[in-house]
């Protein structure tokens, strides 16, 4: 009878410590399945978020042969500078893993002043630029290919250096003359980047881009009639180097 009673003593705690064990081990498993649900989580929502980053560009703006020049020559006044400053910012969106879409306003400029005459030129457009990821090497760097549209307001103003004012008495004997031209412009581009490569984000990129005018038009003047104008191309190779910053 004792030892009947010494069994089922025994048995019944063999069941309590296997029941014990079966509850921590399952306590000790639930913190880390639910720490891969967070992360999962955390993942899928950072990879439906369209937002890339606020950036920064920098570098030239070469337009190709303005047909001005040569209107200018011809009366031995300052020729346009074909190489301008080009600033800009933009918002960068991820589309997918591999494809971009940037939104940038940029203004390029130069100017260029001679003993008798003078002249500034500017262009401020808004661009819309489409990009692909084509290429990985290693973690750090990849090459992209596009495209991109933009709409320019084009404007130059021509100005005689030898002119003189009295403050006193101020003259407007017309020495200054501002014409405009409206420039649609559609062209391929080229991106290297460089990423870090514990987040993989892009932290700077060297882009080249070729913009052909498709808008053919002629040189305007604000207020006034315009004489034997002509049509104008002003097609624009753009190299910049772009700081995301946000």
């Amino acid at each position: 009878m004792q030892a009947s009673t010494y069994k089922n003593q025994h048995l019944k705690a063999v069941v309590i410590l296997l029941l014990i064990l079966s509850w921590s081990s399952n306590y000790a498993q639930s913190p880390t399945a639910t720490e891969q649900e967070i992360q999962q989580a955390l993942t899928q929502s950072q990879g439906k978020s369209i937002w890339e980053s606020f950036y920064m560009s920098f570098g030239l703006g070469l337009i190709d042969s303005p047909k001005i020049n040569e209107v200018l020559a011809q009366q031995e006044m300052a020729e346009i500078d074909e190489t301008g400053i080009l600033i800009g910012v933009g918002f960068s969106f991820r589309l997918s893993d591999e494809d971009f879409l940037d939104l940038e306003m940029n203004l390029n400029s130069s100017s260029n002043r001679e003993e008798n005459f003078g002249n500034s030129f500017s262009e401020l457009g808004i661009h819309l630029h489409y990009h692909r990821e084509i290429l990985q090497l290693e973690d750090a760097y990849s090459f992209s290919i596009g495209a991109q549209a933009s709409y320019a307001d084009v404007n130059i103003d021509l100005y005689n250096r030898q002119q003189e004012f009295d403050l006193s008495n101020l003259e407007f004997p017309g020495n200054r003359i501002e014409l405009n031209y409206p420039a649609f412009r559609l062209g391929p581009s080229f991106t290297f980047n460089w990423k870090d490569p514990n987040s993989g984000k892009v932290f700077m990129k060297i882009q080249m881009q070729y913009e052909f005018n498709i808008y053919s038009s002629n040189w305007k003047i604000n207020d006034a009639q315009l004489n034997n104008s002509f049509n104008e191309r002003l097609n624009r190779f753009n190299l910049k180097l772009i700081l995301p910053l946000l």
